[in-house]
């Protein structure tokens, strides 16, 4: 079990995401781990919720912090490592906190976010680290079409200038700022920033990516996901149904 705290600026903790790996097993053979990662978070008497079913649980009351195990309300303002980027001259961006940690142990500063690269970061997310007011951002993608359009909704939302009168900060970032990388190695084993330092390369030794490819790519990968989105609908069958 690995655990990924998220936490306030100040170090308050908000919530963990908990990662759990299965080894997977044919004929005694070990062939890999199944990854599951859920959400948890603690509880402050009273603390209940309504499950799936409609059933109402409410937290042990003789336990004043009890885990609460499902994504709380607001997950989606905060990113990894949030107190640490306050300080960066240079922020590097992963897809998943597995990457992030590898980046921090090999010396630099790194966040993600958590809802996957399918979903990509949320604007407050984005804003949380415009407001850092970090010197460069340098966006890892990961080396498949999801990877490329999480890098590039990240990209997008940097530039964003937000709405009149946002509280946490005024302009978005300018594009000489940001850079989109990727890992370096054969695809069949270097996939992401993760894999990248574990072949032996360092944070400098990233292979630049234009721009322009990435936005091609992101926009193939979205407009893919809406034709298999309106190819699985159809009235009176099952989502996912032909």
């Amino acid at each position: 079990m690995i655990v990924y705290a998220y936490t306030q600026l100040d170090g308050r903790e908000v919530f963990q995401r908990v990662r759990f790996e299965d080894p997977v097993y044919e004929n005694g053979v070990l062939l890999g781990y199944t990854k599951t990662i859920v959400y948890r978070h603690q509880c402050i008497r009273p603390c209940g919720w309504i499950d799936w079913r409609g059933q109402r649980w409410w937290a042990d009351p003789d336990v004043p912090e009890a885990w609460h195990w499902e994504k709380p309300v607001g997950a989606d303002g905060y990113v990894y490592r949030l107190p640490e980027i306050a300080e960066a001259s240079t922020l590097y961006i992963t897809e998943g906190e597995k990457d992030a940690d590898a980046m921090v142990t090999a010396g630099v500063v790194a966040t993600t976010h958590h809802q996957g690269a399918e979903v990509g970061p949320s604007r407050l997310q984005a804003r949380r680290v415009i407001a850092a007011d970090v010197g460069r951002v340098v966006i890892v993608a990961d080396r498949d079409e999801a990877g490329a359009y999480c890098a590039w909704k990240w990209h997008e939302l940097l530039r964003t200038t937000p709405p009149t009168g946002d509280r946490l900060i005024g302009e978005g970032m300018s594009a000489d700022r940001i850079t989109i990388v990727r890992a370096r190695g054969p695809l069949a084993k270097v996939k992401d920033a993760a894999d990248h330092l574990a072949a032996g390369y360092g944070p400098e030794d990233f292979v630049p990516v234009e721009k322009t490819e990435v936005q091609r790519v992101a926009i193939q990968h979205r407009a893919g996901r809406r034709g298999r989105a309106r190819r699985a609908y159809r009235p009176g069958r099952r989502w996912g149904g032909r």
